[in-house]
């Protein structure tokens, strides 16, 4: 689950970086309202996290970093 920490941080890049959810969105074939549930946390989804990350040019691993070690263990 994401936190308000996480979510503000991907807020704050996406602003800084000009990135607009539904530009992440056509990018990977859903909705801006999916995206928008993953940098949330209502919604988990690795091919969408992945898709925000590249679109911000950060690691999966630097915006969620719990669900990352979790994943790797």
């Amino acid at each position: 689950m994401a936190t308000t920490e996480t979510k503000k941080k991907i807020q704050k890049l996406m602003i800084d970086r000009d990135v607009k959810g539904a530009a992440i969105a056509r990018k990977v074939g859903c909705t801006r309202q999916n995206v928008y549930h993953v940098i949330t946390g209502r919604q988990v989804s690795p091919h969408i996290r992945q898709a925000i990350a590249e679109s911000l040019g950060v690691q999966v691993s630097d915006l969620w970093p719990a669900e990352a070690s979790e994943e790797a263990a």
